[in-house]
């Protein structure tokens, strides 16, 4: 299994770089902007976004899906756990709903799961922050639409050899 570990934050890396020395791993991690995947030149099976989405805005967000079409493989899996609507306590990122993820994620994609979850980590709230999981699948090459949301088979194909296998996650996950 081959994973790169991303964040934009150094502090992040640092600290899944001596995760991942103390579990005897060996993976990369770059400091790398989300809102700038296509420059990493590689392409993933699988990409982990676990507290990212939500931190971003509207317009920030269709950057961050483009990019990810660039990334993902066609038929590849994008997972994301992110702060749900439901969790109306003060403080922490922006909420998400089922309708803005389905909304964004409309055209070149597959909205296969959204379901109730629980940020178990988050100490910002007393037993976790309330979350969507959901699972949602880039289009296979037949599948592709034309839209807002531009998601090109033969661009990413030039410009990303295919790496069969490899994730990419936050570095702070790892």
């Amino acid at each position: 299994l081959n994973v790169t570990g991303v964040d934009a934050v150094e502090k992040a890396i640092e600290s899944a770089r001596c995760k991942a020395r103390d579990r005897g791993v060996n993976i990369p991690f770059l400091v790398h902007d989300a809102l700038d995947l296509l420059s990493l030149n590689k392409t993933f099976d699988t990409v982990i976004d676990s507290g990212l989405f939500h931190c971003f805005s509207d317009h920030q967000r269709i950057a961050y899906v483009n990019g990810l079409g660039g990334v993902l493989r066609a038929g590849g899996l994008y997972l994301l756990m992110c702060f749900s609507e439901h969790e109306t306590r003060e403080g922490g990122p922006r909420r998400v709903t089922q309708a803005e993820l389905r909304q964004v994620f409309v055209r070149g994609w597959s909205v296969e799961r959204v379901e109730p979850a629980t940020f178990e980590a988050a100490t910002l709230f007393d037993g976790g922050a309330k979350a969507w999981l959901a699972i949602i699948r880039r289009a296979r090459a037949t599948q592709v639409s034309h839209g807002s949301l531009r998601i090109d088979d033969s661009q990413a194909s030039e410009k990303h050899p295919p790496e069969h296998g490899p994730s990419i996650r936050p570095a702070a996950e790892v």
